[in-house]
């Protein structure tokens, strides 16, 4: 019989690996055919046919002229995906909302 207690830990440490992972290589769309978007995650990150994603603008960085400080600007939302076609490494989502979504953008679970 499993330990509850240690299923729980597992999962929690399995999902801040992921958080981890997905800051240092974020999920991004690294291409667009029409309404369809290819992303660089798939059954290996977790996701699964209609998972729905948010899809976020690029974040920029700024700094201000006057104090020399970096500061980072999170990108915006302009639109939401869902997951259509899935393999190990990539996915296939089809376009909900579209406010401007272009490759490179970074995309989050909703």
């Amino acid at each position: 019989m499993f330990d509850i207690t240690l299923l729980k830990n597992i999962h929690l440490f399995f999902f801040k690996v992921w958080k981890v992972r997905s800051r240092v290589n974020p999920i991004t769309i690294y291409d667009r055919h029409g309404d369809v978007v290819l992303i660089n995650r798939g059954k290996n990150s977790g996701f699964s046919k209609g998972d729905h994603m948010l899809v976020f603008s690029q974040p920029k960085d700024w700094t201000n002229p006057n104090t020399g400080v970096t500061s980072r600007m999170p990108g915006r939302q302009v639109g939401e995906v869902e997951i259509s076609r899935i393999d190990e490494k990539s996915s296939e989502a089809k376009i909900v909302t579209d406010n401007g979504i272009e490759p490179n953008f970074v995309l989050r679970k909703k």
